[in-house]
């Protein structure tokens, strides 16, 4: 044995355990992560750099401890702030701050076909993500916006669940309805569709609001309105496991309502006491009896339930996630119901080695609606002291105006709906790898909807004329999308540029029928066997239609930014419509934008507090298509009857002339905006200055006959202004360890005028154009506003009241002209004296949210209202009480201020009299969370319980219901309150979410 060998062996083998050992010696750090005002991060993660596996988590306390390496790196992060790398070089302690990210900044937007982040938006464009959604009961997805975005409209005008439409305005009116309406486009995960109340709230991810023309001109002849862009939620793309794992989500409510709003009408008992409360003007046809006729027809409260069960899950190349949501939501009537079940899957896969993208989206929704077949407003106004039912039991049958009774419709009559819609899509991508940033897409879309209505009276119905009798209507809707486009992005030297080209077919039918009949032998055929009639089919009737009409497009958009400082965007579409005249079936609709990043600049590193600071100016010309097909060609319409060789038959008549110049709408929109993020993100939001003039305005002007057949013409004269601004704000005034405050007001002022109704050149001159029609008692057909050259919309028309009544109780009106009577002496009011009352468009509209986090719980309280608007309460008026006998129930604050002389009793001309202030700030809703500290585990991820209450108190002078429902954004008649009973729901609900 070589000893010397041995001993140098027995010496290197020592060496390197020493030198393992040092390698491997531990250092142990202590220290605390805080964010910038000093208060502890709980749950700030500490991993070592070199091994990932290495790591620790902060305490209550912002504290960690972690043994690590001599000289290690560590990396300390947190969601929401940006993560540090740091060196250990041997310290014991090391205490870090960490700094807030703008998570808004680089949110990702959804725009026409594409998307950007936020820091890189030139338009007027707002996005509202899941987690700020309003919560609660929403019969459509717009309730989750309404007040949240500065210049969006929403109006829900009832509670009933089976009404599951909301009046919907972006900036007011820019438009009359002579055209597609007022309501905004809407795409659903790029599919401008028919219909959005088949999508469950809970499945939607986002909604962007295209607010001005710059966003909105790719649309072209659709985005007049402005465009809601719904984005629905889909599985994750993070995962780059070959095998990925499911969560399972479920997100769940049951609520119930009760009455939230009054009719104004009198009691029984306050009704006896009529001639009492007016000294003796108006008295009540007492018949002897106490009814609620009204309250007859309500449930104690309306129970709703709803559950949304999701699927999700990826793996390297694929990811899905697929729900399913039932909802059964009562109504505050007797009958009145809906039941509705959706189901929707999303999935994404990549194929070729990333060469090919698919994605498909299908959803299906079948619902049902049970109508309230009685009659509210009969109910309300009726006369109270009418029994329900005779002595024998049958039902009491009023006589006089209201011949109806509405408990008896209600036990007798039968009406309900069912419907389905069907939405699929397929979006292929191919990505160019030999060019980097160029993609080919291709995508096909359908949407397919139908509804059928079933009604019956039965043979022991009490009205003769309606008796035994049933039938059913059908209508369906297809619309089919193909849409190419190639898109390219690039960066080189701080330069970015992204372009979008494409052709776009969309292609829509309509058809429908119905029928119905009667003298049937039994209750049971009704609509089940229409045939199974009288024999002589006297009351048989038929009639269906069917329509069609095609949109075509080419676009093409750029976007560049040098270093996200400087930033243009320009656009332009050009788009064919069937719905067009012959000589104008085309129509070009540009854009262009730009935006400095002023908080970019060299000069700006040293302001301090300035987070962001943005100047957005931009520019677009949108369009609005025909409402409806064949408005440009000749109709012929069935014009009576004739004798040919013993056969009666149809003559057809002409009912409407041919325009081959009928083209759409055209809307010039300017837009200036400033978006800003001051101290350190506490403080952010935008702020927007908008012009609009809308030209070629359509309506229909009397023409002379001949050499046109038909006496009415829909042609393009018209022209209207609009103007406004638009503020939103978002402040964190409080954030600690425990605590934090979001406060988010928004407000938007918003001028209409219409300019002009006419064109002389043309032949097309202006007529008085009155609107407002009333309904209702002792006023029916009396018009109360005016379309007019000069004023805006809802611009209410008649006699100006002095505040003063004559001896014999009939409201004094300012005699505008100062014509007299040659003998009395007295002021004669005639048409002259009528003048501009006051405008049913508000001042102002306002929301305002404001949410507050402790610990795992959460609050958030909502308000929203409208400044400075003009409503007619028609119930007011129609029912107001009458001098001597009053046969019908009375409107009861009237009957109150005829007793106190501040009132008097039903007016029949119109005036400010009847009109009133319908401002008003409402509580929207609160909502009260609790997130449930669950121990880390393999079953439950995350567990938040709520509770909510809906529509809490809405604060106004109005007298009317409720304010809140009465819609500004109809052309005819905004401002009127008809008379619409239906009340608005209060609602109070436990709901849960749950991921697994």
């Amino acid at each position: 044995m070589n000893v010397k060998k041995s001993r140098k062996g027995l010496l290197l083998a020592i060496l390197s355990i020493f030198f393992c050992a040092a390698g491997f010696a531990q250092n142990s750090v202590t220290g605390t992560v805080t964010d910038e005002f000093g208060e502890p991060i709980i749950g700030a993660y500490i991993t070592l750099a070199s091994d990932s596996k290495v790591g620790t988590i902060t305490d209550f306390d912002g504290n960690y401890e972690i043994s690590v390496p001599a000289s290690a790196k560590l990396i300390f992060s947190y969601t929401g702030y940006e993560s540090q790398t740091l060196s250990t070089a041997g310290k014991a302690t090391l205490n870090v701050t960490l700094k807030e990210v703008s998570t808004k900044l680089n949110e990702v937007v959804a725009v026409g076909y594409g998307s950007q982040k936020a820091k890189e938006i030139t338009s007027s464009v707002a996005s509202v993500k899941s987690e700020d959604f309003n919560p609660g009961v929403k019969e459509s997805p717009m309730g989750l916006l309404q007040g949240k975005v500065a210049g969006l409209t929403i109006i829900r005008s009832s509670g009933d669940p089976t009404n599951t439409g909301y009046a919907v305005q972006i900036r007011g009116t820019s438009t009359l309805d002579k055209g597609a309406g007022t309501s905004p486009l809407y795409i659903v995960d790029g599919i401008p569709v028919n219909s959005i109340d088949n999508i469950a709230p809970e499945d939607i991810a986002s909604m962007d609001v295209l607010k001005d023309g710059s966003a909105a001109a790719i649309y072209g002849t659709r985005g007049t309105n402005g465009v809601i862009i719904i984005t629905t939620k889909r599985g994750s793309t993070d995962s780059n496991a070959e095998c990925g794992t499911a969560n399972l989500e479920y997100a769940g409510y049951a609520s119930f309502s009760i009455n939230g709003s009054k009719t104004g009408m009198a009691t029984a008992e306050q009704y006896k006491d009529l001639a009492a409360i007016t000294n003796n003007v108006s008295k009540p046809a007492d018949k002897g009896y106490e009814t609620d006729w009204f309250g007859a027809q309500l449930r104690d409260f309306a129970f709703t339930h709803n559950h949304n069960l999701a699927i999700s899950g990826a793996t390297k190349n694929f990811n899905y996630r697929g729900s399913v949501n039932f909802k059964n939501a009562e109504g505050l009537t007797q009958t009145t119901n809906r039941q509705e079940i959706m189901a929707k899957l999303a999935a994404n896969q990549k194929a070729l080695q990333g060469w090919l993208e698919l994605q498909y989206d299908f959803s299906y929704m079948h619902y049902r609606n049970d109508y309230n077949c009685g009659s509210l407003n009969n109910g309300a106004i009726l006369n109270p002291t009418f029994p329900i039912y005779n002595e024998d039991g049958s039902y009491f049958i009023p006589t006089g105006t209201v011949t109806s009774n509405p408990i008896a419709d209600n036990d007798l009559k039968e009406s309900y709906q069912e419907g389905n819609y069907f939405r699929g899509s397929v979006r292929a991508t191919v990505n160019i790898k030999a060019v980097p940033g160029l993609k080919v897409t291709g995508f096909a879309a359908l949407e397919e909807g139908d509804n059928h209505n079933y009604w019956a009276t039965p043979i022991e119905y009490y009205v003769k004329g309606d008796a035994n009798k049933a039938g059913l209507s059908t209508s369906r809707s297809f619309n089919q999308l193909y849409e190419a486009t190639i898109d390219y992005t690039g960066q080189w030297n701080g330069h970015s540029l992204a372009l979008v080209g494409g052709t776009s077919y969309q292609n829509f039918w309509y058809d429908g029928h119905d029928m119905s009949n009667g003298g049937f032998a039994t209750n049971n055929s009704k609509y089940y066997d229409l045939g199974a009639g009288a024999v002589d089919k006297e009351d048989m009737t038929v009639g269906s239609y069917r329509n069609s009409n095609t949109l075509v497009a080419y676009f093409l958009r750029a976007n560049y930014n040098y270093n996200e400082k400087y930033l243009l965007s320009a656009s332009i579409r050009a788009e064919g419509s069937s719905r067009m005249g012959a000589n104008n079936k085309w129509g070009w609709f540009p854009a262009v934008s730009a935006g400095w990043r002023i908080s970019g600049e060299d000069f700006m590193r040293d302001a301090k507090g300035v987070d962001d600071l943005k100047l957005r100016f931009g520019f677009g010309i949108t369009g609005n298509n025909l409402g409806s097909d064949l408005k440009s060609v000749e109709l012929l319409t069935k014009g009576g009857t004739f004798n040919s060789h013993g056969t009666e038959k149809y003559a057809f008549t002409v009912n409407q002339n041919a325009n081959p110049d009928l083209r759409w709408e055209r809307k010039f929109e300017y837009n200036l905006g400033i978006d800003y993020a001051f101290l350190n993100n506490r403080l952010y939001g935008s702020i927007d200055l908008y012009y609009r003039n809308t030209k070629d305005l359509l309506w229909e002007y009397k023409v002379p006959t001949p050499p046109y057949q038909y006496d009415r013409l829909l042609a393009n004269a018209g022209e209207m202004t609009s103007m406004g601004i638009e503020l939103a704000i978002t402040g964190v005034p409080v954030r600690t360890k425990n605590w934090e405050w979001t406060s988010t007001p928004t407000i938007s002022f918003n001028q209409n005028r219409i300019d002009k109704l006419s064109d002389p050149d043309l032949g097309f001159n202006y007529e008085t154009t009155w609107a407002g029609n009333l309904g209702g008692n002792k006023i029916n057909g009396t018009v109360t506003q005016l379309l007019t050259e000069g004023q805006s919309v809802g611009t209410f028309y008649g006699y100006q009241w002095t505040g003063k009544f004559d001896e014999k109780g009939n409201c004094i009106y300012v005699n505008q002209d100062g014509n007299v009577d040659e003998v009395t002496g007295e002021a004669i009011i005639d048409d002259n004296d009528k003048v501009v009352l006051g405008s049913a468009q508000p001042l102002f509209t306002f929301g305002w949210n404001n949410t507050v986090r402790y610990k795992n719980w959460d609050l958030s309280l909502f308000f929203r209202g409208v400044v400075g608007n003009t409503a007619l309460n028609v119930s007011r008026w129609a029912y107001a009480p009458a001098k001597g006998s009053n046969g019908l129930n009375v409107y009861y604050s009237e009957a109150v201020g005829i007793g106190e002389g501040s009132r008097t009793y039903f007016q029949k001309d119109f005036s400010d009299y009847y009109l009133e202030d319908a401002s008003y700030l409402k509580l929207d809703n609160i909502t009260l969370g609790y997130k449930v500290p669950l121990k880390e585990n393999k079953y439950c991820q995350n567990l938040r319980v709520y509770f909510t209450a809906q529509n809490v108190f809405t604060v106004s002078s109005y007298s009317g219901s409720d304010p809140d429902g009465i819609n500004t954004t109809s052309v005819w008649d905004p401002g009127i309150d008809h008379i619409d009973f239906y009340p608005q729901a209060r609602t109070f609900l436990i709901g849960a979410n749950v991921t697994f």
